[in-house]
């Protein structure tokens, strides 16, 4: 709570926030020191959740860092295997894919979690294809 404090936009209201700037000079300087540890903050907590099996607040940590930063691959290789556990396969997928792209050296961490979460998501299709089986299989009683 310390480091997110008054929102920057309110300081420049009170007069109490830097000169106002350019809109150049303001896009470089957008990204601060505090942005930056925020990030870090919020990706380790997305880590502390995936321990916990919290999928939930694992995506939602995972999407505040990527909201500090978009190319942040812990991040989003967080967040793609919170999406996996969670049960939604096809955005892990894309978000995993997503790492591949900013980072090809890190391609064979994001293969082998696709991997798993693959055969996560088939067992998941027999258990429920198997329910559906035995529901529709059975004989109605007049």
């Amino acid at each position: 709570m310390y480091l997110v404090g008054v929102d920057r936009n309110a300081m420049n209201a009170l007069g109490m926030g830097s000169p106002a700037a350019t809109p150049d000079e303001s896009k470089q300087e957008e990204k601060t020191e505090v942005d930056v540890m925020l990030e870090k903050i919020y990706a380790n907590m997305s880590a502390c959740h995936i321990k916990q099996e919290n999928w939930k607040r694992a995506i939602e940590t995972a999407d505040k860092a990527l909201a500090k930063n978009p190319k942040n691959t812990k991040a989003l290789f967080r967040k793609g295997k919170a999406l996996g556990e969670s049960g939604y396969f096809e955005k892990a997928e894309t978000a995993l894919m997503e790492v591949k792209k900013i980072s090809p050296a890190e391609e064979t961490i994001v293969d082998a979690e696709l991997t798993r979460l693959r055969a996560i998501d088939n067992e998941r299709q027999k258990v429920a294809d198997k329910k559906m089986r035995g529901w529709l299989s059975r004989d109605k009683k007049a």
